[in-house]
């Protein structure tokens, strides 16, 4: 569930993301709540490589490679507490190159964080 604002001429709902083309930028807008885990949201957004959702108020536990050809996803700045483990089947796995997760809350131990990691980042 997502709250707060969203510039832009888009929709608010993970739904309208599909229509977003290559690129989702909302940085800066008071978005809060926790970022939906069921990938089957996002496994239509095949085009889709850079997302930016940073300097928000998201939490919870974050998966990083939620759409297929991922390339840079910049989460900074949110209050995320956990990642989702990274799973070497999805195809954003092998695309995945830059990951920010600076400025959150992440709890996490390291060997956990490096098992899996995609090969690119």
């Amino acid at each position: 569930n997502l709250w707060g604002t969203m510039a832009g001429t888009y929709g608010t709902s993970f739904e309208d993301f599909q229509t977003w083309g290559t690129t989702v930028g909302t940085s800066l807008n008071d978005l809060g709540g926790e970022i939906v885990n069921d990938t089957s949201l996002f496994f239509n957004l095949r085009e889709l490589t850079h997302v930016d959702l940073s300097q928000n108020n998201l939490c919870g536990e974050v998966d990083i490679l939620f759409a297929p050809a991922l390339k840079h996803v910049n989460f900074s700045n949110n209050n995320f507490t956990s990642i989702n483990s990274f799973k070497k089947f999805k195809r954003s796995h092998d695309t995945l190159q830059i990951c920010d997760l600076s400025f959150n809350s992440i709890q996490l131990e390291a060997s956990k964080l490096m098992k899996n990691m995609p090969p690119n980042l």
